[in-house]
């Protein structure tokens, strides 16, 4: 009789993983379930140390570093877990956050997250803030999607006075630089030839 609520899915092709955030709405907690690629087997079912949550705040989708650590947000918890075993190496708690977005990882491991009214850059050793944007957004309104490319761009989606919104933004590493921002939005993805394909 229990409710399972899934996550998108991630996939490591190098360490042959896909994992799946997910909640079990009868036993109340979140997990991390990892299956491997070639065969479908589960490698670990790791539950994840948080309080009772709504479902609305389980399912982030999983973000995967180039080591292979797996990011995943659980009841406003950024966890990083080993790819091996799921054992959790750090865990950063977080206010509330609304409906939890996906985190992205950028070239050289940043892990980039939204949180409130800000996007932020973290330490993907131990989660530490490198540095962080601050949006003027309402109550009602929320950031979104991020993705990070190859060349240091980081591009997140966000509402700001009804217009769902597209920013771009360099990281320099311990700094950012606002490079444009442009109606559009909701949801994104990339296409060929760093092109980016957004449905506001």
């Amino acid at each position: 009789s229990a409710k399972f609520y899934f996550s998108t899915p991630a996939v490591d092709e190098d360490n042959d993983r896909v994992y799946l955030n997910y909640y079990n709405s009868t036993a109340l907690m979140s997990h991390l379930i990892a299956f491997a690629r070639s065969n479908g087997s589960v490698v670990f079912d790791k539950e994840l140390p948080t309080s009772t949550h709504s479902a609305s705040q389980m399912a982030a989708p999983p973000s995967i570093g180039p080591d292979g650590t797996v990011y995943v947000d659980a009841n406003d918890i950024l966890f990083a877990l080993r790819p091996s075993d799921g054992n959790i190496t750090w865990q950063r708690p977080f206010g509330w956050r609304g409906s939890p977005t996906n985190s992205s990882v950028g070239p050289d491991g940043t892990l980039f997250v939204a949180y409130d009214d800000k996007l932020m850059a973290l330490n993907p050793a131990n989660g530490a803030t490198k540095w962080e944007k601050f949006y003027t957004i309402g109550s009602t309104e929320y950031l979104g999607e991020i993705y990070s490319s190859t060349n240091g761009m980081v591009v997140i989606s966000y509402e700001q006075n009804g217009v769902r919104r597209l920013g771009g933004i360099k990281d320099n590493g311990i700094s950012f630089e606002d490079r444009w921002d442009i109606p559009g939005g909701g949801t994104t993805a990339f296409g060929p030839g760093r092109t980016i394909i957004s449905i506001p």
